[in-house]
């Protein structure tokens, strides 16, 4: 679904509110998209990026692909009657030997890609949390862990010279996430009672 320029960014909130339990907890997300966007130095305009917004099939909402594979998503799922809110970040494949990134400590779920088209190294994981804080205190608090989501991220920038996926960026996601006014904005409209805190 693309954002047209008519639409509105009361519109914008209301997917935000739609898909994010918490003011918080959507910050949260961005800023650690954010930081994929200053790891890997990519800007709204290089054809290697995609950030969108609509979820695909498995339920990844505000997923950001770089070339061919998912970097980032967010995931919400209805289990046992309640909204359930997971993070999927891709990792170096030698995060399997990572003590911290076990599937019995922080890890749900699992899937390491498939080798693309002249790759001939062992392809990277993505790695579904559930809790994305517990992500985030992860990767400051672990430079094992931090270096192996940078390592993935930088050979995912080298890999080819655009992505298959372009056509769905989204400029207005990219801007929710790099510009602390226009994030603000929109935080506002869709968590109104939270209106007087920063973003």
């Amino acid at each position: 679904m693309r954002i047209k320029d008519d639409e509105t960014q009361e519109w914008l909130a209301q997917e935000v509110k739609t898909i994010a339990p918490s003011r918080e907890w959507i910050n949260s997300y961005f800023d650690l998209v954010k930081q994929v966007l200053v790891t890997t130095d990519l800007r709204n305009d290089d054809p290697r990026l995609t950030m969108s917004l609509s979820p695909n099939k498995n339920s990844w909402y505000f997923p950001v692909s770089i070339n061919f594979r998912y970097v980032i998503a967010l995931q919400k799922r209805r289990i046992d009657g309640r909204a359930k809110y997971f993070l999927g970040l891709i990792f170096a494949s030698y995060c399997r030997y990572i003590p911290e990134l076990s599937r019995d400590r922080h890890i749900k779920e699992s899937w390491r890609f498939s080798n693309l088209r002249g790759e001939y190294s062992e392809p990277p994981y993505f790695l579904r949390f559930d809790n994305l804080y517990e992500a985030t205190s992860l990767l400051d608090s672990s430079e094992q862990v931090r270096q192996c989501w940078q390592d993935a991220l930088i050979a995912e920038v080298n890999r080819a010279k655009a992505s298959s996926y372009r056509r769905f960026h989204h400029t207005k996601v990219y801007k929710l996430v790099t510009d602390k006014s226009f994030r603000d904005e929109i935080l506002n409209l869709a968590y109104p009672e939270n209106e007087s805190v920063s973003g």
